[in-house]
């Protein structure tokens, strides 16, 4: 455990967790909710996002246009957001106006009015943003291969939902969802400049309906990934560019292959020497855009794959992505690269010191999943003891896995060709 940090742990399973920081003069509060599109049934999608929104409405004594003018006021950045696992509320202030904020956030919690007419208003302005979600190219062929890699979980829908769920959803069934806010599936979290126990009795203050209200934990019902039904999903449109997103199946966040795996996708898509920038853009042009970055999470995890090409050099940007992943498969990796991703990855353990928000978000995450919030020091030294021999054993399996998703969006003709390509 970090020795800045302190963990405070309530019968109900709610959680305070504190790292204090003195080199900044500001403090970010966190309510990490265990809620989010998973805890979705077929008639509910969308409603975790719904509800993300509407936080940010009237209370009992407070307009919504008053309760971002107080805030702002304060000199406060407010914002949340809402995945698949979970919906985050949090705010960043200074210390001074730190403990006026959470209370704000705690009339927010418990006394929103849910006023049908700001829930219709609402309504709009999320049916506007999922037009423009629907009209992101790049962020709808990624979908297709999460959906694809995730096909038959909780997991596979968008978290924003359906136009008709959000069209026809009502008052009582976003109270009704709300009522899955239990305190087990809510930690607070603080980093920045702020001491330990005045944290927590500023949030024990203002929310100690949460941590002292009875609860019965419950276990959270196991999600089973399969195997992919389909490797190959295919969009036509008339772009100039195709946009391809290549998932490739690998193991848990608990697995000992996840810091080599960090590392292997830093070696192939991160910075100007990596693998696939140095192949695919400065050697034969075929891209602008490229990279490679990892996801773990406690069922599985993935090795993404991106690439930004002319329709024309699709097929011959597949080629080299897949004889890119079979060289390594079969020669591993440079000492030298090894090297250079080693660094890369402590330098940015380094730059996030200062990153309260960051910290926030991911002390709520490492307690959740490993009861630890590991320090940096431990985290340099899990990225040391990786060897080439380590990035070469998941390289093969990643090259062997057959659980994986190819999304291509593009003005396509050959999709067999495309396929033979992969």
């Amino acid at each position: 455990m970090k020795e800045n940090v302190r963990v405070y742990e309530y019968k109900n399973g709610s959680k305070i967790i504190v790292e204090m920081n003195e080199n900044v003069g500001y403090a970010t509060f966190l309510i990490n909710v265990k809620i989010g599109g998973k805890d979705e049934n077929e008639k509910q999608f969308g409603l975790a996002h719904f509800l993300e929104h509407l936080f940010f409405k009237s209370t009992n004594d407070m307009t919504t246009y008053e309760i971002a003018e107080y805030l702002e006021s304060l000199g406060a950045v407010i914002n949340a957001d809402t995945s698949e696992r979970e919906t985050n509320y949090h705010f960043m202030s200074l210390k001074e106006n730190f403990e006026k904020c959470v209370e704000i956030y705690s009339k927010m919690f418990f006394e929103g009015k849910f006023d049908n007419d700001e829930i219709d208003k609402e309504r709009k302005v999320i049916l506007e943003e999922m037009k423009r979600f629907y009209d992101n190219i790049q962020q709808q062929t990624y979908m297709k291969a999460y959906k694809g890699l995730t096909e038959g979980t909780p997991y596979s829908h968008d978290v924003i939902g359906t136009e008709d769920i959000i069209t026809n959803v009502r008052r009582d069934d976003i109270l009704e969802f709300k009522k899955k806010y239990t305190p087990d599936k809510i930690t607070f979290s603080i980093a920045g400049n702020i001491d330990f126990e005045e944290a927590k009795g500023i949030v024990e203050k203002y929310f100690g309906k949460i941590l002292n209200q009875e609860c019965e934990s419950k276990t959270e019902n196991e999600i089973v990934i399969k195997d992919v039904k389909t490797n190959f999903v295919f969009t036509k449109k008339d772009n100039k560019q195709s946009q391809v997103y290549i998932l490739i199946r690998t193991d848990d966040i608990y697995s000992s292959s996840v810091t080599p795996l960090k590392l292997l996708g830093v070696i192939c898509g991160s910075g100007m020497c990596s693998r696939f920038f140095s192949e695919l853009r400065e050697k034969r042009g075929l891209a602008y855009s490229c990279g490679a970055s990892t996801y773990f999470t406690k069922e599985y995890g993935y090795f993404q794959i991106f690439i930004g090409t002319s329709n024309e050099k699709l097929s011959e940007s597949l080629v080299a992505i897949r004889q890119i992943l079979k060289e390594l498969s079969e020669d591993g990796v440079t000492e030298r690269e090894l090297e250079i991703a080693k660094v890369k990855m402590k330098s940015e353990f380094v730059y996030e010191i200062n990153s309260v928000l960051r910290h926030a978000r991911s002390n709520a995450f490492n307690y959740y999943y490993f009861k630890d919030i590991p320090s940096i020091e431990k985290r340099m030294k899990e990225v040391e003891a990786v060897t080439c021999e380590d990035i070469l054993k998941c390289a093969k399996e990643l090259y062997n896995e057959k659980n994986y998703v190819v999304s291509v969006c593009g003005d396509l003709e050959n999709f067999d060709g495309i396929k033979n390509a992969f």
